[in-house]
């Protein structure tokens, strides 16, 4: 099942769509009809994108706005609901990498990266989650990482956000389930994006491509009603780097 081409295209909101595994998500699901909604706090490839996606005739809106600002979220949210009062599916795929020591780690480090790597998905989902109860079922589906599952060295910020926005995910699962609205958590492993600038030490060419973690939500964007997929992990073939 898919975005529905022939018919009434479902609403997917993308959020991160400027970035790596944002981006191939966005033209992934537009290759399947999905009618998307794009979220990014940087204008300019934002709009880029959007109209790469409409000169190739698929439905795309963008929506420039922080994760971090709870009334602009509400005030795009309330936009949406004017055009497409009913939301199928929302791909949170933003996140920000920080690799350093604990003591190289201030608190302006770690608090950005809790804001954008966690605090940022509730305050979508929150902005949002009215729109998805209109849609007969709908799914949330939360780009984590295995730095959720595995805690790595000189990365003490991301893997606290990490694992809490997994616990976030399942604890949707827990509460939002009996509404039909289903949460997946991808837990991927090292994806080949500008977000490894940060660490230039690793080796990005036996990382993930953004394109197969896209091809991942995909699969579970196409899933029927009657199927949840609670979490999936994806890693390179090398393994963990």
């Amino acid at each position: 099942m898919g975005g529905g081409r022939g018919d009434a295209p479902r609403s997917v909101l993308v959020v991160g769509a400027c970035g790596g595994i944002g981006r191939a998500t966005a033209l992934a699901l537009a290759r399947e009809g999905y009618r998307l909604v794009l979220l990014d706090s940087r204008a300019a490839p934002l709009e880029h994108l959007a109209a790469i996606l409409s000169a190739d005739g698929s439905a795309a809106v963008a929506h420039v706005a922080s994760l971090t600002d709870s009334q602009r979220l509400q005030d795009v949210a309330a936009t949406v609901r004017d055009t497409d009062p009913r939301l199928y599916a929302i791909v949170n795929a933003a996140g920000i990498f920080h690799y350093a020591s604990i003591e190289e780690t201030g608190a302006d480090d770690w608090r950005k990266v809790i804001e954008a790597d966690l605090t940022g998905v509730f305050l979508v989902i929150r902005a949002f989650l009215d729109l998805l109860r209109e849609s007969e079922y709908a799914r949330i589906v939360n780009v984590v990482s295995t730095a959720s599952k595995t805690a790595f060295s000189h990365q003490t910020a991301y893997t606290a956000a990490k694992w809490g926005a997994l616990g976030l995910s399942h604890a949707l699962n827990a509460e939002l389930r009996a509404s039909r609205i289903y949460t997946t958590a991808i837990c991927p492993g090292a994806v080949n994006t500008a977000l490894w600038e940060a660490a230039p030490q690793f080796d990005r060419t036996a990382m993930l491509r953004p394109e197969a973690v896209a091809e991942t939500i995909a699969f579970v964007l196409r899933q029927p009603g009657d199927v949840v997929i609670d979490e999936i992990v994806i890693t390179p073939s090398r393994g963990t780097l």
